[in-house]
């Protein structure tokens, strides 16, 4: 079965009007989590869901959740069917 027909959807790869409304609802939960875990990483026990050791994971796994709230927050995508220029890395010029 050709790849366009296995999800049934024809080629069509816009994003469903549900999916957004998903992925707006899911920011304020990540963003409060950041806001709970990066300031405070020493007291995740009372602040968090679980206390989380040593300090320096809830500090990364909190930049995870503040990059999970820019990727569902959509912004900075490339339009569908743009291409990016390489540049070569002799002359410094894109290849024609």
């Amino acid at each position: 079965m050709p790849a366009s027909t296995a999800a049934g959807s024809g080629g069509d790869d816009r994003v469903r009007p549900l999916t957004k409304g998903v992925s707006l609802a899911i920011i304020p939960f990540l963003v409060v989590a950041f806001a709970v875990l990066y300031p405070f990483p020493h007291d995740t026990a009372r602040l968090f869901a679980w206390p989380i050791k040593p300090t320096i994971m809830p500090i990364i796994l909190a930049s995870v959740y503040i990059g999970g709230a820019y990727f569902f927050s959509g912004r900075p995508r490339p339009a569908s069917g743009t291409r990016s220029r390489a540049v070569s890395s002799r002359s410094g010029r894109s290849p024609r």
